[in-house]
């Protein structure tokens, strides 16, 4: 029975460990300069709405992305992950656009390797095989340098899961139509094109 337990606290550890690890590995320089990184137009384009909430006030619909010419909008995306961002500095009193994006976005993709973890199981029904899936999208070197970035994507990856999980779980006989539902929509309003192959999927 202790070996049992042993085990049993002995992979949580582990699990503990991994998260912790895949968190540190992104904060370090967290205040790297986006001129230096692949994109710097569009991180740009996600923090210069967000700084448009603090000089003009916050708009879920109204909100501006001055970078090419009046009226001032850029409607492609609902503004979700600059919202997010936006009140998360305002919480926190971070005054660095780029940083408080950053925490955001590995905020958001360390929720999502939870989410994914989660519907792995759920999917595959193998502790082992749901641990290595989560491991391989935690330390994949693309997922490291993007999940840092000031960039709407993994928003819209964690909407994306959290629609098949719900959506698994309810076809499976649970509960979570509603939740799919909500999770799907909000996805679609994030980013359209990563939701195509979720739903796929």
């Amino acid at each position: 029975m202790d070996k049992i337990k042993n085990k049993k606290y002995l992979i949580y550890g582990a699990y503990i460990f991994t998260f912790i690890a895949a968190v540190i590995i992104r904060i370090i320089r967290i205040d790297y300069d986006i001129v230096n990184m692949q994109h710097s137009f569009r991180q740009a384009q996600t923090m210069v709405t967000v700084q448009s909430y603090f000089n003009d006030g916050w708009s879920i619909f109204d909100y501006e992305t001055p970078v090419l010419g009046a009226p001032w909008k850029i409607i492609f995306e609902c503004p979700i992950y600059q919202s997010i961002v936006y009140f998360f500095m305002k919480c926190t009193k971070i005054t660095d656009v780029n940083v408080g994006g950053r925490i955001v976005s590995i905020a958001m993709f360390m929720l999502g390797s939870v989410v994914l973890y989660k519907l792995s199981m759920l999917a595959v029904k193998n502790k082992t095989l749901s641990a290595v899936i989560c491991a391989i999208y935690l330390f994949c070197p693309y997922n490291i340098y993007w999940s840092r970035a000031t960039m709407i994507d993994y928003t819209s990856v964690l909407f994306g899961l959290l629609y098949a999980y719900f959506l698994l779980k309810w076809l499976y006989g649970g509960k979570g139509y509603v939740a799919a539902l909500i999770f799907g929509i909000l996805g679609y309003l994030q980013k359209s094109t990563s939701m195509f192959p979720v739903v796929a999927f």
